[in-house]
Parts: C-alpha cells; structure tokens; sequence
C-alpha cells in the first residue's frame, strides 16, 4: 500500500513571511526602476519636441530663403537699393559689404526691340525685424505682404559685382531654455542687365 503521508508535502510554518527590511529593498527597486524609465520618456519626448520646433523652423527659414532667392533672381544689380546706404545702388557697394534691408525691382519682361529687360513700376522689399523676429516681404504692386516668422537674423553679403550671399538664421523654443536654431545660405547670381 502507499503511504500517502509520504507524498503530502510537510506543513509550512505560518510564521514565515517578508521581512519589514526586504519589503523596503523590494519598494527601492521598484523606485529605482521606475525613476529610470520615466527618465527614458522624458528624454525621447524632449528629443522628439526638439526635432518637431527643428523641423518648423527649418521650414519657415527654407521658404523665406526661397522667396528671397527666386525674387533676386529676378532683378538685376542696377535694381537693388539698399536704404542702409542712403539708396545706394548694389554696383556702388565695395564687396564683402553686409546688409539687411533690400529693395528691389523685378524683370517683368524682354523688349525685343530694344534688347532690354523690362522692369516693374513698383518694387519688392524685404523688411527684417529683429523684435518680432520676423521677416516681411511687401510686394509694392499690389500692396500684398507676406511674414515670415521665427526668423532670428536676416543678412545680404555682396559677393562680388553678379552674385550676393542671403544668410538666414530661426530660432524657436522647444521647451524651457532648449531652442532649435537652424542656418541655412545661399548664393545667389544676378542674371537679369
């Protein structure tokens, strides 16, 4: 016969338990745990906010660089004026000279009897205001204007007499005192006598 004593397993002691020292180790770990993996979060969701603002003020410089450069490239250096330089033209300026207002007017055409480009009446300006740190683009024709925001800096460089550097900088707070900041330039040559 079987002996079922045997097979039973022996009675615990009720007395035996979790220590008042091993439930507090046991709390500290999970502490330490769960410190370290909201930390984690915090820094993928900072990184994450980081690369959205980057990525916005990348956008707003691009299409102010673009705007800027697609207009230039239809003007001619004999059509820019420069208000930092009393109206001077960009022929007059030395090379290397820096400037952050510009004025200018665009080809409209092609007079074939003549062989010269026609130009518009009017002319487009761009505004940099460093308080508002936005960028205006004022089409003196219609009276429209567009605004660039988030836009830190804002410079022309004459390069030689056919070309100029736009250089734009943005910058916008991603949270606290972290900012995304992007520069972006161009060289762009004046095509249009």
């Amino acid at each position: 016969m079987c002996n079922y004593l045997r097979i039973l397993p022996a009675p615990r002691n009720k007395d035996k338990g979790f220590t008042l020292l091993e439930i507090f180790i046991c709390i500290f770990i999970i502490i330490i745990v769960l410190t370290a993996l909201f930390s984690v979060l915090n820094i993928g969701e900072l990184s994450q906010r980081i690369g959205g603002t980057e990525l916005e003020v990348q956008q707003a410089v691009r299409m102010a660089l673009d705007y800027i450069v697609r207009d230039l490239r239809q003007t001619s250096r004999n059509k820019i004026f420069l208000e930092e330089y009393a109206n001077e033209t960009f022929t007059e300026l030395a090379d290397n000279l820096t400037f952050a207002h510009a004025r200018f007017n665009l080809c409209t055409g092609y007079d074939t009897t003549n062989a010269t480009p026609t130009w518009s009446g009017e002319q487009i300006t761009y505004d940099f205001d460093p308080t508002e740190q936005t960028i205006i683009r004022t089409d003196l024709v219609n009276g429209q204007s567009l605004q660039f925001n988030s836009i830190t800096n804002l410079t022309f460089t004459k390069i030689d007499l056919n070309s100029l550097n736009v250089n734009i900088t943005g910058q916008k707070v991603a949270r606290g005192t972290i900012a995304a900041t992007v520069n972006l330039q161009e060289e762009v040559k004046l095509r249009n006598e």
